[in-house]
């Protein structure tokens, strides 16, 4: 899945204001709709709570944030690492479907690679290739029409108690 520049403007711009109360946080959830149903045409729906961000319009659900959650219509395959804090998650129903997932692990990015393939395997996945580089690690699967990508990599961000970062890509053919 491939977010849209429409969205993420709009989207971006209010993470600068986390955190602000809730005539602010109405406020914002109006411009950015407006700012997408300008861009876009389509009817969107904005709704921002706890250093989180949710987002629908007819085709995508995502929720962005520090308490994000997997939106409504998860993929059940793709899932979330144990003990893992979700960063992104969206899906959307355009061209046959996908989703998207940014979760952080406190695993290294080697280990998250090695339970993501355990899961995979569970799930009737077969590995359609893997590389290593420069500590991080990607891996793909698929099973029928489904494919899912990932890139585990080391975090960046400041929490001590995330290691790893998975990005994850999931389509349907």
């Amino acid at each position: 899945m491939i977010l849209k520049p429409a969205y993420l403007l709009p989207l971006g711009l209010f993470l600068v204001g986390f955190g602000c109360s809730s005539p602010t946080e109405e406020i914002q959830e109006n411009a950015i709709e407006r700012q997408i149903e300008a861009n876009t045409g389509t009817n969107a729906n904005v709704d921002i709570q706890d250093d989180t961000v949710t987002f629908r319009d007819e085709n995508t659900n995502m929720v962005i944030g520090n308490n994000a959650a997997l939106p409504d219509g998860w993929p059940t395959d793709l899932v979330v690492p144990e003990n893992g804090r979700i960063v992104v998650a969206a899906v959307t129903r355009e061209n046959g479907g996908g989703a998207t997932l940014s979760a952080e692990s406190p695993l290294t990015p080697g280990e998250l690679a090695a339970w993501y393939a355990a899961q995979m395997k569970t799930k009737g996945y077969a590995q359609e290739s893997s590389a290593n580089f420069g500590g991080s690690v990607s891996a793909s699967y698929k099973k029928g029409e489904s494919t899912i990508g990932f890139l585990f990599s080391a975090s960046s961000g400041g929490d001590a108690n995330f290691r790893s970062l998975v990005t994850a890509g999931y389509s349907v053919e």
